[in-house]
């Protein structure tokens, strides 16, 4: 089954939207030692789900994937991956970029939960996960392992997720 891509989507401030020419570029240019230390070297060429955008213009990205090494997703599970550059860092935009991709999950795909696999030294990636809705904490022996049913919002919520 392959996936409908990530459409643009928006709640104000920040914007997803599919990759684009020259965003691999732009996404390599933005890591830094906290991306290798979470995320591993990365790709020469990423291609993650959806940039994210704020103030007109690139601030990360955000992801999601059923890689087989991902050896403790259930079916209908996907797991998702997201950074924010530093400059940008400690303004709610890697929660508002996982709120709108779990929203395009639910609403676009068969996937039934996402989850959030975190290393227990990420601070940030912790807080994260506690501000999402419905995110359940389950026990992991690779580290902090969150999981989000993914349930498509009410007509009336527009924004829910």
């Amino acid at each position: 089954m392959t996936d409908p891509p990530v459409p643009p989507a928006s709640d104000g401030p920040v914007r997803i939207r599919a990759p684009g020419p020259g965003d691999a570029r732009v996404l390599v240019a933005g890591r830094d030692a906290e991306f290798c230390r979470w995320l591993g070297p990365g790709d020469a060429e990423p291609r993650p789900a959806a940039c994210i955008h704020a103030g007109g213009r690139i601030v990360g990205w955000v992801d999601y994937d059923r890689d087989p090494e991902h050896d403790w997703l259930a079916p209908g599970e996907v797991n998702i991956g997201y950074y924010v550059f530093p400059a940008d860092r400690g303004r709610g935009y890697a929660t508002r970029a996982v709120r709108l991709l779990l929203r395009h999950l639910a609403v676009r795909t068969g996937h039934t939960v996402a989850s959030l696999l975190i290393d227990p030294g990420n601070a940030r990636s912790l807080a994260l996960a506690a501000r999402i809705a419905g995110a359940v904490e389950a026990a992991h022996p690779r580290g902090r392992y969150f999981r989000v049913p993914l349930t498509a919002p009410a007509p009336s919520e527009p924004g829910a997720v």
